[in-house]
């Protein structure tokens, strides 16, 4: 079994794009993460307990995909796939959504921006909704990325 998606990049003389992207998520969000932790300029504890949040926010979204999955609530077609879960997809999440929003949480809030840290966090479970259902309106599909 593969475990990496740029594998499977090239289908004869075509180029899949579904894998190609999820191919490079990963390293997007790498990228992501560090350019937030240079522009928040967080020391270094702050920096690693951000990395703390990444694994957490990883674990937690792994978890309640694995139980949808195990009640079939949803599942995911497309390949390869590690025990029936996209385990890119989970490295992206954790990174961006965990560690990078945990580090601009942190900077808002050693700032004089400090009143309006609060309502960040508050907004993200907000933004993440309504970018979902955009994309399914938008794309006339269930499939997001």
């Amino acid at each position: 079994m593969c475990l990496c998606p740029a594998s499977s990049l090239i289908l004869g003389d075509e180029v899949d794009t579904v894998t190609l992207l999820r191919g490079f998520l990963p390293l997007i969000s790498i990228g992501i993460f560090i350019l937030i932790a240079k522009l928040t300029r967080a020391p270094r504890y702050v920096t690693l307990s951000a990395l703390e949040v990444c694994a957490i926010a990883g674990l937690i979204s792994v978890m309640a995909d694995a139980l949808a999955n195990a009640f079939h609530f949803w599942h995911y077609s497309f390949n390869p796939l590690f025990y029936r879960l996209p385990i890119d997809f989970y490295i992206t999440v954790s990174l961006v959504y965990g560690g990078a929003v945990s580090l601009t949480y942190w900077r808002l809030y050693h700032s004089s921006y400090k009143a309006f840290a609060p309502y960040f966090v508050i907004a993200l479970p907000f933004y993440g909704l309504a970018r979902d259902f955009f994309a399914t309106q938008l794309s006339g599909t269930t499939f997001l990325i």
